[in-house]
């Protein structure tokens, strides 16, 4: 339509639901960029000639060097649309939409972000009181002076206000000034820490008998590492040890609202972080040391990253007794080990593994692994694994290969150790020329969320 803005539309015709109608609009000026798409059914044969439709917005505009706007909206007609309409897991796992408005403001040393945000449920089987709570809204601020080296301050403060139709409603105000004193020598850091979080709800009722519950306590931290080098052969080798002491003193929290906190996956980022939970309704308990160790291979003469290895976990000197609802409390001395591995070698490998180890029980908690042979252009195998435990066990294996100089084959499957079934699989085959290309697709996949499965065969021409 013009050098800055564009629109496709995609009319079809559904044999059993009806004729639909997709598309896409792009912009992009100076100081925005854009994209709204859409897909509508106008009368749903298989749903009594009801209207169906799935819209999504998503916009970015930097009103200054320092101020930016941005947004992202979506919404279906209800909550089957995807289970109808969508192809495999990716569909029939939607959850939730997200729309969020958002405005942030950074400087030197001031960053400032002003929100409005609330979801449309998807999933109808969750309850009412399980839903997530809107923020309407939620201002957040942080300041930091100093700190690279030498002494530092650094301030974060929340204001918000949570409203849901079910439950308790109401605000909550999070305020935590921190000092520190950074000694940075090379290959060596000593950061110690100082703070003191408070945090206080105004409720729309009384919750455990309180309609303005309050919680208060220091927080202090010792973060130190080294940065050792050697020469390995060709390359060079590093050892890079690192140590947090954290300390928060118990708090009794379980009388205290619980609107958007959670505990995240253990992973490296968490394990140095002196804070168990995400959200600021449950603060941690903390006496315990974070012990990790990461040793990677480095080609000196272009800086790429042959190997990495990390190993880390934390060990309590008094065991954590702050939990969410459904939470238990670590019963042992030290937490699971984390492991991550990252191998590229000879410019055709690729191995990727994450893995979490629960020495106490002697078992596996979660693993990742994903290993890729990519030979040439057009050419890449890879296989992968996935496993949490009493959820998911899951491998898969991927292929795109030229069988010609214009033909190809490419196809994925994936399958399901847990339930002893296949999850989705497709098989293609193309033919490229100089300025088209036709493929021809077959492809089974998850079509409800109680997992049943249907084929579809398409042909594409581009």
């Amino acid at each position: 339509l013009a050098p800055n803005y564009d629109a496709t539309l995609t009319p079809g015709v559904l044999s059993r639901r009806g004729a639909s109608l997709g598309g896409q609009f792009r912009y992009l000026t100076s100081r925005s960029r854009g994209q709204f798409d859409g897909d509508w059914v106008p009368s749903d044969d298989e749903r009594d000639g009801d209207g169906r439709h799935y819209v999504r917005f998503v916009e970015r505009t930097d009103f200054t060097g320092r101020l930016r706007f941005d947004t992202s909206l979506a919404n279906a007609s209800d909550s089957l649309y995807f289970e109808d309409f969508a192809l495999g897991p990716e569909g029939t796992s939607t959850l939730f939409l997200e729309r969020v408005a958002r405005l942030t403001y950074l400087d030197e040393h001031w960053r400032a972000t002003g929100l409005v945000q609330n979801f449309q449920t998807i999933d109808r089987f969750l309850a009412r009181e399980d839903r997530p709570y809107a923020r309407a809204p939620q201002a957040l601020v942080r300041g930091r002076w100093g700190g690279a080296r030498g002494p530092g301050l650094e301030l974060r403060g929340e204001g918000v206000y949570f409203t849901r139709d079910e439950g308790v409603t109401g605000s909550r105000f999070d305020v935590e000034p921190t000092a520190s004193w950074a000694w940075r020598r090379p290959g060596a850091f000593v950061v110690p820490a100082v703070g003191f979080r408070a945090t206080t709800w105004s409720l729309s009722e009384e919750h455990s008998g309180d309609r303005t519950p309050t919680r208060t306590a220091p927080v202090a931290t010792l973060d130190a590492g080294l940065v050792l080098e050697r020469t390995a052969g060709r390359r060079v080798q590093t050892l890079e040890p690192r140590m947090l002491y954290a300390y928060v003193p118990y708090r009794e929290q379980s009388d205290l609202p619980l609107f958007d906190t959670g505990l995240p996956t253990l992973n490296l980022v968490q394990l140095f972080r002196p804070q168990r939970y995400v959200g600021a309704d449950r603060l941690g308990d903390a006496n315990q040391v974070a012990v990790g160790a990461t040793t990677r291979l480095v080609d000196p003469a272009t800086g790429r990253e042959v190997l990495a290895a990390t190993l880390g976990q934390i060990y309590y000197v008094d065991r954590p007794r702050v939990a969410l609802p459904g939470e238990t409390a670590p019963t042992s001395n030290s937490s699971d080990i984390i492991a991550q591995l990252a191998l590229n070698t000879f410019d055709k490998w690729t191995v990727r593994l994450g893995h979490q180890w629960n020495p106490h029980e002697n078992r596996s908690v979660r693993s990742d692994f994903r290993a890729q042979y990519a030979p040439g252009q057009g050419r890449s195998l890879g296989v992968g694994y996935r496993f949490q435990r009493g959820l998911v066990e899951q491998v898969d294996g991927t292929f795109t290969w030229p069988v010609g100089e214009a033909w190809s084959v490419y196809g994925a499957h994936t399958y399901s150790l847990r339930d002893e079934q296949p999850i989705g699989s497709f098989l293609g085959l193309e033919y490229r020329a100089c300025c088209w290309q036709v493929r021809v697709l077959g492809r089974r996949f998850v079509s409800s969320r109680t997992g049943s499965q249907d084929n579809g065969v398409s042909l594409q021409l581009e």
